[in-house]
C-alpha cells in the first residue's frame, strides 16, 4: 500500500453498532487506510497472490503495531467487525487477507455521485445543495438509535457481543428501560445508546458481569 493520498469516510459510520467503541472504530479506519484502492499482484511461495480493491495482506502483530493497539484489542476488534459483517478474514499459516465488505460503496467507486455536477441536468431536477450537513428530519425513520423505539433482536445481540456480556443481561436491562418508558420515568432520548450506557455502568458497578463464554456461543449463531 502506498502511504499517500486520501480516503473517504462516510458519515453513516456514526450509525454503526461500533461507532462509540473507540478501539473498534479506530481499527476500522486503519483498515480503510491500509486497503488497496486498485488490484495488485505479487508472488508468494511460487504462487501468484491477487489483492483486490478493499483488501490487504497483513499479520495480527503487524496490524496491532501499526494501529497502536495490543494484540488482544486487535483480535477483539476484528472479531466484532467480522460478526457485524463489516469485514471478512482469510487466514493462512503465514498471513491474513482482510476484505472490507462494501468497500466500493464506502469509497464511492464507480458511483454516479462521484461524477462532477454539470449545468446540463434536466430542469425537472431539484437544485443541488452544497451543504452536505443538510438533512430533512421528516425523512428520518425512527429506530432505537434515534428514538424511544425498542431494540431489535439483532441490536440486542450486537450490544451483548460488543460489551462482552450475556444476551440475557442485555434483554433484562432492555425490559427495565421499556417499563420506565411506559411509566414515563425515562428521561433519555434513545433506547439503543441508553441501553449500552446502562450495561457499561452495570459492568463498572459490578451488577453485570462479563461472560466471554456466552458471547463465544453468540458469535457462532449471529
Amino acid at each position: 500500500m502506498e502511504n499517500q493520498g486520501w480516503i473517504k469516510i462516510h458519515r453513516k459510520l456514526l450509525e454503526t453498532s461500533f461507532a462509540k467503541k473507540p478501539t473498534i472504530g479506530w481499527l476500522f479506519i486503519c483498515l480503510l487506510l491500509k486497503a488497496n484502492h486498485k488490484e495488485n499482484k505479487f508472488l508468494f511461495n511460487k504462487q501468484e497472490i491477487i489483492i483486490k480493491p478493499g483488501q490487504f495482506l497483513t499479520g495480527r502483530k503487524e496490524l496491532a503495531t501499526s494501529a497502536g493497539l495490543t494484540e488482544m484489542q486487535t483480535r477483539y476488534a476484528l472479531t466484532c467487525l467480522k460478526v457485524t459483517n463489516t469485514i471478512t478474514i482469510k487466514t493462512t499459516n503465514k498471513f491474513s487477507v482482510i476484505t472490507i465488505l462494501k468497500y466500493n460503496q464506502y469509497q464511492n467507486i464507480n458511483q454516479q455521485s462521484n461524477q462532477p455536477v454539470t449545468n446540463k441536468q434536466p430542469t425537472s431536477n431539484q437544485p443541488v445543495t452544497t451543504n452536505n450537513n443538510v438533512k430533512n428530519d421528516k425523512n428520518v425513520i425512527p429506530t432505537s438509535k434515534n428514538s424511544l423505539t425498542s431494540c431489535t433482536d439483532e441490536e440486542l445481540k450486537e450490544i451483548s457481543l460488543l460489551l462482552d456480556v450475556s444476551l440475557e443481561a442485555v434483554k433484562r436491562t432492555h425490559e427495565i428501560i421499556k417499563n420506565k418508558i411506559a411509566s414515563k420515568e425515562f428521561k433519555n432520548k434513545t433506547v439503543y445508546w441508553s441501553l449500552r450506557n446502562w450495561i457499561i455502568m452495570g459492568i463498572e458497578r459490578g451488577t453485570i458481569k462479563k461472560n466471554p463464554i456466552s458471547n463465544y456461543k453468540l458469535m457462532k449463531t449471529v
